[in-house]
This record gives structure tokens, C-alpha cells and sequence, in this order.
């Protein structure tokens, strides 16, 4: 994001002018347009933007903007799935590492790769919506076939990170 204050209108003798980011020093000019550069695209949420402007002798003047800065950055992949069979092998129980984001993760999304022909398959959406960091999925299909899964992690703006590293899970693997 771009800010800064004309300069025409300003006081004569503005020497510096340092912005924050809430109470945060973001930058300084020293003109002569008294513009900064602010890096905003790891942010998420309202800010108050404020000028405060010196002259020579160190006097200085305020004014602010008040600025939201929407959350477009998606969060990391979840890291470290793993998963072993359950009840009679008909179920996948699946434990991954918490993702990051700049705002925090909502829930999380579990895919299962599927086969839709013979020589094709496709990541299809199996939960939605899971709140923590661990879930259980039904194991179709016959024994012997194994499925693999991969979770996603998703803020609260609906950004979605790129899939984890799959894991297989077989209806065969005796991890009751």
C-alpha cells in the first residue's frame, strides 16, 4: 500500500515525516513528497495509518487514516499426516501438524484421491469442516486398495493453503 501527504498543503519546513502502522514505525520520508512504501500482504485486519511530521527545530503534527487490510494470504499446508486403519479396517484414523497463518487457521478440509477412469484420478472433498487436527474418514472399497488422503488448512477470510504431503492408508494395515 502506498501513503503519504502532500506536500503543498503541509507546513513549510516539514523535514521528516514517519508513518505507523497503529504504534508501529513503518517507515520515514524525507521528501520531497513524503511518501513510504508499506508491505501490508502479510497482514490482515484494521490499522490506523498515522503521519506525524516534523520541522527543523523537532516540533511536529499528526493525522491519521483509518485503513482495513484485507486477508489474502492463504496459510501454510499442514505438515506431518499420518494415518493408520481403524475398527475392522473400515476407517482411517488421520493426526496432522497444525498450519500457520498471518490470522490464524479456522478448520481444516480432508480430500481423499480418487479415480474417476482407469487411467484418471482427482482430490475430492471429504470434510468440509474440521476443527482440530484430527479426523476420522470411512475406507471404501476393497481390501488390499489403498487410499490416500491429504488435509488442507483454511482462515477465516476462506483462504485455503495447498495441500499436505498424502498419506495411504489400506483397509489391510492391522493398526487397531
Amino acid at each position: 500500500a502506498f501513503y503519504g501527504i502532500n506536500p503543498h498543503s503541509a507546513h513549510v519546513g516539514v523535514t521528516r515525516v514517519d508513518f505507523f502502522a497503529n504504534e508501529t514505525l513503518i517507515g520515514s520520508s524525507t521528501g520531497p513528497n513524503y511518501t513510504i512504501n508499506w508491505d501490508a500482504s502479510a497482514l490482515a485486519g484494521n490499522f490506523t495509518i498515522r503521519a506525524r511530521a516534523f520541522d527543523a527545530a523537532g516540533n511536529f503534527a499528526d493525522d491519521s487514516v483509518a485503513v482495513m487490510v484485507a486477508d489474502i494470504a492463504a496459510p501454510s499446508a499442514p505438515t506431518n499426516l499420518t494415518g493408520r486403519s481403524l475398527r475392522n479396517f473400515h476407517e482411517a484414523l488421520l493426526n496432522w501438524t497444525a498450519a500457520t497463518d498471518n490470522a490464524g487457521v479456522d478448520h481444516y478440509r480432508l480430500y481423499e484421491l480418487v479415480r474417476v477412469s482407469s487411467n484418471q484420478t482427482t482430490w475430492e472433498l471429504v470434510n468440509a469442516r474440521i476443527e482440530g487436527m484430527t479426523t476420522v474418514a470411512e475406507i471404501r472399497g476393497r481390501r488390499g486398495h489403498a487410499h490416500a488422503f491429504a488435509v488442507t488448512a483454511v482462515d477465516a477470510a476462506g483462504n485455503e493453503s495447498a495441500r499436505s504431503e498424502p498419506v495411504s492408508v489400506s483397509r489391510d494395515d492391522d493398526n487397531n
